[in-house]
C-alpha cells in the first residue's frame, strides 16, 4: 500500500501537524512559563492534535523550553508516545486511522525524535 499522496500512494498525510495555544495549562517543570504557550505536535493529519478524545498522545512542546519533556523516564516516554496516525484515503476521500507502526517505517523522512524517542527507532535500522 502506498503512503503519502505526494509519493503517488493512495493516502495523504502531513509529516508534522499541530496546534498552538497561547497559554500552557500543562506546567510540568518550574522552568516553563505558562504565558509562553504550548504546541501539541503530531505525526499525520492535525486532527489528533485538536481532538484528543481517543486516548492517544501528542508531543507537547513548551514554547519557552522546547527541549523539556513532560515525561520523566524513558518508560514514560514510551507510554506516552503517539500510537495512531490519521491519513486521508484519496480513493474513498475519507479520513482513516492506522497504527503508527504501519506508517512510520515506509516514511524515510519520518522525524522519529520529534514524536517517539525510540518507540520506532528499530524501524529505521
Amino acid at each position: 500500500e502506498g503512503f503519502g499522496g505526494r509519493d503517488g500512494g493512495n493516502t495523504f498525510f502531513r509529516r508534522r501537524s499541530g496546534v498552538g495555544l497561547s497559554y500552557n495549562p500543562y506546567r510540568w517543570h518550574q522552568d516553563i512559563d505558562p504565558d509562553a504557550g504550548v504546541v501539541r505536535l503530531v505525526f499525520g493529519m492535525g486532527t489528533r492534535a485538536v481532538d484528543r478524545a481517543d486516548g492517544d498522545y501528542t508531543r507537547l512542546i513548551a514554547l519557552n523550553a522546547p527541549s523539556r519533556r513532560p515525561e520523566t523516564t524513558p518508560d514514560a516516554e514510551l507510554d506516552h508516545a503517539q500510537r495512531k496516525v490519521d491519513l486521508l484515503d484519496l480513493e474513498s476521500r475519507r479520513l482513516i486511522e492506522l497504527p503508527i507502526e504501519q506508517v512510520a517505517p515506509v516514511c524515510t523522512d519520518f522525524p522519529v525524535g520529534l514524536f517517539l524517542d525510540g518507540a520506532v527507532v528499530s524501524f529505521h535500522g
